[in-house]
């Protein structure tokens, strides 16, 4: 990864703050919409299944431009665009700013995080979150990429059953011109049964698969998944 494409990762989306709505969507090629638009048309809600590849931020950005009913699930970013800043607040059950998941939490917490999800994707509205966190303890389950083995979070797993709402794919890269190169891919459907580990690593190797081509297609996009140390050399 060159120093440019490292800049542009952190950057996250403060390049495209301040501008015009018009002028912002249009640094963007999207490709794949209409996955998105056939999930959401479910009425299901939506998993807006994202990684660290590449602009990882972006396309919340993208969505938050268009309107999408968005919230994220994860750990509150830093160093963001004030324009998303302003989705963050916590005024009602369902905000953005109940959403937001902490390391530090214990199992309480975690459970109440989990039922407000699930309450957010019944509401019909689009979770966006990682699949590629590697975690320890419950709701994981082991997984190759890059032909290393790490443990992966599968709460993504889990909310997607207990919805039944469809995960759509989602990746983000930034081109050799500076443009976003936005990609939704096909939806999927993950079975009420697939929340116990074996079944959740099935499903949390399918996305990794997806993960690893767009790596191994686009090296100068992978930000830190060329330094993962695998599993083994983790507990040492």
């Amino acid at each position: 990864m060159c120093s440019s494409d490292l800049i542009l990762w952190r950057a996250r989306d403060l390049l495209v703050d301040g501008r015009s709505k018009e002028r912002a969507l249009g640094m963007f090629d999207v490709e794949g919409r209409e996955h998105l638009d056939e999930a959401l048309a479910q009425k299901k809600g939506c998993v807006l299944l994202t990684s660290h590849f590449g602009a990882h931020m972006l396309p919340a950005h993208w969505l938050y431009r268009q309107e999408y009913p968005l919230r994220l699930y994860m750990e509150r970013p830093r160093n963001i665009s004030r324009f998303m800043s302003k989705h963050f607040g916590d005024d009602g059950e369902l905000s953005q700013g109940k959403l937001f998941i902490s390391r530090r939490g214990d199992s309480t917490d975690a459970a109440s995080s989990i039922l407000r999800a699930v309450r957010v994707l019944r509401s019909g509205m689009m979770l966006f979150l990682a699949g590629d966190v590697r975690w320890s303890g419950q709701l994981t389950a082991e997984a190759r990429f890059m032909d290393r083995t790490y443990r992966f979070s599968t709460t993504w797993v889990a909310l997607a059953a207990m919805s039944q709402a469809p995960v759509v794919p989602v990746f983000c890269r930034v081109d050799d011109e500076g443009r976003y190169q936005l990609e939704f891919q096909p939806s999927f459907q993950v079975p009420r049964n697939a929340q116990d580990e074996a079944r959740a690593s099935v499903f949390s190797q399918r996305f990794l698969d997806l993960l690893e081509d767009q790596v191994r297609r686009h090296p100068a996009n992978s930000n830190e998944y060329l330094f993962w140390k695998p599993l083994e050399e983790s507990a040492v």
